[in-house]
């Protein structure tokens, strides 16, 4: 069986989003050391006034982070609000990711390649 972890990029205002990032990326260190089969990352915008809230505006930058960071684990987008960008631009560059990471980046599938 392949598990996976769905993070929804939430945390509360007291936290820095340098320290928040760094201790997200140390997370999914971990899940790979862990044999975690993929880590999922939810999309959020304009919604810093509420007490917990979500930090990740474009995932696709933060998974090419991941990448680097990373050697196995699959990296997907969760959450991808595609209204708010052209459907073929997002199309090539989450294909581009892809192709960098040699095939690591998933994009909305929930099913196991």
């Amino acid at each position: 069986m392949q598990i996976g972890l769905f993070h929804q990029m939430w945390a509360t205002p007291n936290i820095e989003d340098r320290e928040f990032f760094a201790q997200t990326i140390a997370d999914v260190q971990l899940a790979e050391t862990l044999g975690f089969e993929s880590c999922s990352f939810g999309e959020h915008h304009f919604i810093r006034e509420r007490p917990f809230y979500g930090r990740l505006p474009v995932s696709e930058v933060f998974i090419a982070r991941l990448a680097g960071e990373t050697t196995r684990i699959k990296l997907r987008t969760a959450i991808k609000i595609l209204t708010l960008e052209s459907p073929l631009r997002f199309a090539e560059s989450i294909s581009l990711l892809d192709l960098l990471t040699n095939g690591r980046v998933m994009f909305g599938s929930w099913k196991s390649c």
